[in-house]
């Protein structure tokens, strides 16, 4: 495998596009074409009309830029079939049962199968996950609110809460959940924290990210490719929607 891989693109909107321009600055990116889901299509139709897109791309990896439906899962099959590694977009909102099929499908063809939790990344939550990931009677709040509507007709929760419960079970796994506050059409803000009884520990704004925290997510499943470990896979999504389900 080169030291970049050839992505193929499964999306057609603004989220596509940015990725798109981030991953063609040291790759060769192809953005798959009518990615919609013919009328009266059937899920076999579908996925096999993808398989085949996708095949004639040539490349290495998929990456799914769009908002979850039942077409992520056999987007996401369509890519595995062909022995691709696949990125999926959050929230992840498929139980075990239902990814089962993928994730052993991936594990027969060795390829990666992971979500894209980039604020996982950022400087300040590694740090969190080097002091406290072992610390016991630990609270954890979050709060990640958005100007924007709903434009997806996603739950907050499950969208943009997705992320936080994504920071904790990667930084600090043992934490209680306390609080957890998401919503649309709000000022914007996305803090988490950290307590031990009544006492503050840690805190991370990062309202105002400017950190590449994209660009190390892409590096970090690239160097996955090739045999390094990769913590944010299909089980780690899963891992995110049961602490998410336990809340709500």
């Amino acid at each position: 495998m080169p030291a970049h891989p050839e992505y193929a693109i499964l999306g057609n909107g603004c989220w596509a596009g940015v990725m798109h321009g981030i991953l063609s600055q040291q790759s060769k990116v192809t953005i798959v074409p009518q990615t919609r889901r013919l009328e009266q299509e059937s899920d076999p139709e579908y996925q096999t009309r993808m398989g085949a897109s996708l095949a004639a791309t040539a490349a290495q990896a998929a990456w799914i830029c769009v908002p979850p439906s039942p077409n992520t899962l056999l987007l996401a099959a369509a890519a595995v079939n062909n022995r691709m590694h696949v990125l999926a977009e959050k929230p992840w909102i498929w139980p075990a049962f239902s990814s089962q099929p993928i994730l052993a499908q991936a594990s027969a063809n060795g390829v990666l199968v992971g979500v894209h939790y980039e604020y996982c990344l950022l400087d300040a939550v590694e740090s969190w996950r080097s002091q406290h990931r072992s610390r016991a009677g630990l609270q954890f709040r979050g709060r990640f609110t958005t100007s924007a509507p709903d434009r997806l007709r996603i739950p907050a929760l499950e969208n943009l809460g997705s992320h936080l419960f994504a920071i904790r079970e990667y930084a600090v796994p043992g934490a209680e959940v306390s609080a957890i506050d998401c919503g649309y059409d709000q000022p914007d803000q996305r803090v988490v924290s950290l307590t031990h009884g009544d006492r503050s520990i840690a805190e991370i704004d990062f309202s105002d990210n400017r950190e590449p925290i994209i660009q190390r997510f892409i590096n970090r499943f690239e160097r996955a490719m090739v045999g390094d470990s990769f913590p944010f896979t299909l089980d780690f999504a899963l891992r995110v929607l049961s602490a998410l389900k336990a809340l709500r």
